[in-house]
C-alpha cells in the first residue's frame, strides 16, 4: 500500500470522528493517564464509541492518539502534548523559541515549516506547565484537531457539572492563521511564535508504520458512508433487575449517495 492510500485512510478516521458532533467532547482529565484519570476516560476507543445514547471524552493528544490507533493499531509512544513533543518518532522539525526572532526569521521559520508539512503528520506545540496542543495535518493547509473552541470543557470539575459544547469537539481548521505575517510588532499575530509558545514540532510516524487494521479498511471501504452505532435499552447508566431484558440495536444510516 502506498503512502497516499495510507493518509486516505487516516483522514478518513479522523472524519469519521468529527461525524459524531456533539457526541463527541472535550475533556482534558478524561484521557490524563498520569495523576487524574478520570471515570470518563475511554482508552483505545473507535469513533463508533460515541452515540446518541453516549457522549465521548477527548482531549487534542487523545484524539491524535486514537485516530492513529484506530487506523494502524499503532500506539503513539506519548498521549500527552508535553510528551509527544520529545517522544513521538520521526521528528522532521523542532524548533525552540527565544521570542527574540526579527521578522524576516519569523517569516524564514514559517516558510520552512510550510514547505515541510505533508499529510498524516503531527503538529504539536509545547506552551509550559502541562499546556500545549497538538493536530493533524491534512493537507491543502487545512488540519483536524481536537479543540476547547467555543471555551466548553466536558465537566467543569469544581462545580461538578457537564459544560458541553453544542458542536463538539472535533473540528476541521485552515493553517492560515500559523503563517500570518508580524503586524505592527503584536507576536501573538502569529501563531506559530505566539508570546506563549515556547517550542514547537512537526512528526512523521506515518512513514514507519504498516498497513491499516482490518476495521480501518472497512470504515474507509464498504462502510465508507455509514454512519453506525448501537444502542441499549436500558441505556448506560441504568441497571438491568435479575431476570430482566437488556437489548441491543444496531443502527445504520446511509450518509452517502
Amino acid at each position: 500500500m502506498d503512502r497516499q492510500e495510507k493518509v486516505d485512510i487516516l483522514l478518513n478516521t479522523a472524519r469519521a470522528y468529527l461525524s459524531r458532533g456533539s457526541r463527541l467532547q472535550y475533556d482534558q482529565l478524561s484521557m490524563d493517564r498520569l495523576v487524574r484519570c478520570s471515570p470518563r476516560r475511554s482508552a483505545f476507543a473507535p469513533p463508533e464509541m460515541a452515540t446518541a445514547q453516549r457522549y465521548m471524552f477527548i482531549d487534542c493528544s487523545s484524539f491524535v492518539w486514537d485516530t492513529y490507533y484506530q487506523t494502524f493499531g499503532y500506539r503513539l509512544p506519548a498521549d500527552l502534548t508535553w510528551h509527544m513533543i520529545d517522544v513521538l518518532p520521526c521528528r522532521v522539525f523542532y524548533y525552540e523559541l527565544t521570542h527574540e526572532e526579527s521578522p524576516e526569521e519569523q517569516q524564514a521559520i514559517c516558510e520552512q515549516v510550510r514547505s515541510l508539512l505533508q499529510p498524516g503528520d503531527i503538529v504539536t506545540f509545547d506552551r509550559g506547565n502541562h499546556i500545549g496542543h497538538t493536530m493533524l495535518y491534512e493537507g491543502n493547509g487545512r488540519f483536524i484537531h481536537s479543540t476547547q473552541r467555543h471555551g466548553f470543557n466536558g465537566y467543569h470539575y469544581k462545580e461538578r457539572r457537564n459544560i458541553f459544547d453544542p458542536t463538539g469537539t472535533v473540528c476541521e481548521d485552515t493553517c492560515d492563521r500559523w503563517f500570518t505575517p508580524w503586524d505592527g510588532g503584536e507576536f501573538s499575530k502569529l501563531y506559530l511564535l505566539r508570546e506563549d509558545n515556547k517550542r514547537f514540532s512537526v512528526h512523521r510516524p506515518l512513514d514507519m508504520l504498516g498497513d491499516p487494521t482490518p476495521q480501518a479498511l472497512i470504515r474507509f471501504g464498504a462502510a465508507k458512508d455509514l454512519f453506525c452505532s448501537v444502542l441499549t435499552a436500558p441505556g448506560p447508566g441504568h441497571c438491568v433487575e435479575n431476570g430482566g431484558t437488556l437489548s441491543y440495536t444496531a443502527v445504520v444510516e446511509n450518509r452517502g449517495e
